[in-house]
């Protein structure tokens, strides 16, 4: 099959052979017109030509308006003439405009769904090939999981072609992605390669961003060994750093927690095993000598009931406790009931 790849590419002219090597270093199966026109660094009208030429060749597959992808065998094809025929500058340049595109994109998309998320610097190397603009959360939620593969894998070339900072502000802004629509997976691949992203750049501070997020993750997988020791290390780069820990996820209280708690944190983790849902063994240190410190402080040997009664009820233990019928006074004044 290659040689008959080879003889479809050789026949195509140049500026259809250059966007096919562009494609061919796309980190996702499918791509929009705008992420191609960013790989090839040509605006969208004066794209259209070279991908009919891709098109007619049978080298490229409209799969709906403005959306596109290769074959699996033509794209490794692609990605063979890419490596062959272009430079190593060539290629890291073709992906990192591909992933300043897809920045661009999820921040907007970050910005509508977490507004709270406070962002980092980046300085970008190209300029935009389209408005990053969405309706609403809802529109730039959707595209988020659309192009989820393509962001994935966006990070993971990003990482590969020695592009830790963009690789690092692409993973930071798929935050709305990962807190609404889960996908652990790729949640866990993303937040790793950050954190390798992070000790590359020598940045303390993003490296305990991640370590937290990375926490957050483990601890809804039920890993509380390893979400523990990262939230340490988070806690450790903050304060050599002088940072103040700042929460990605929800910030308010939940009902019943101590003030300063967070839904992912300490609080949440005593309630749930006050409750008899988690062994006593995995809470941390400080909630089980809270918890200790609280009930010595009740009485020596004193223990609160799980269900406590009514202040009626411990008055009067038949307080409440329906009667067969109406008292009534006897002969002597005894309270009888009738017969």
């Amino acid at each position: 099959m290659r040689s008959v790849f080879d003889v479809s590419y050789q026949e195509l002219p140049a500026q259809a052979r250059e966007l096919y090597r562009a494609l061919g270093l796309h980190p996702g199966p499918e791509f929009h017109l705008t992420a191609a026109s960013a790989a090839a660094g040509l605006s969208t009208s004066a794209l259209r030509e070279p991908l009919a030429v891709l098109l007619d060749a049978n080298l490229l597959q409209e799969v709906r308006a403005d959306r596109f992808r290769f074959h699996d065998l033509i794209r490794l094809h692609a990605k063979e003439k890419a490596g062959a025929e272009c430079t190593a500058e060539r290629r890291r340049d073709v992906v990192l405009r591909v992933v300043e595109h897809y920045i661009r994109r999820a921040r907007a998309a970050a910005e509508l769904c977490t507004p709270h998320l406070r962002g980092a610097a980046y300085d970008f190397a190209h300029p935009a090939v389209d408005s990053a603009d969405f309706t609403g959360h809802r529109e730039a939620l959707d595209w988020l999981e659309a192009e989820r593969a393509n962001l994935v894998g966006g990070v993971r070339a990003a990482v590969g072609h020695g592009l830790p900072a963009a690789a690092w502000q692409l993973g930071h802004v798929l935050w709305p992605l990962f807190r609404y629509r889960g996908h652990h997976a790729d949640w866990l691949t993303v937040d790793e390669l950050c954190l390798t992203a992070a000790r590359e750049l020598d940045a303390p501070q993003r490296e305990a961003r991640t370590a937290r997020r990375l926490a957050m993750l483990h601890h809804r997988r039920g890993a509380w060994a390893e979400a523990a020791r990262l939230l340490d290390r988070s806690g450790e780069l903050f304060t050599a750093t002088r940072g103040r820990p700042r929460h990605h996820g929800h910030p308010r209280r939940t009902s019943g927690s101590r003030p300063g708690a967070r839904r992912s944190g300490h609080g949440t983790r005593l309630r749930t095993a006050r409750r008899g849902r988690v062994p006593r063994a995995r809470l941390p240190a400080r909630g089980r000598a809270g918890t200790a410190a609280r009930r010595a402080g009740r009485g020596a040997g004193r223990r609160s009931p799980r269900w406590p009664r009514s202040p009626a009820r411990r008055r009067n233990p038949t307080a409440g406790v329906p009667r067969r019928g109406p008292v009534q006074l006897g002969a002597r004044g005894s309270r009888s009931a009738p017969p």
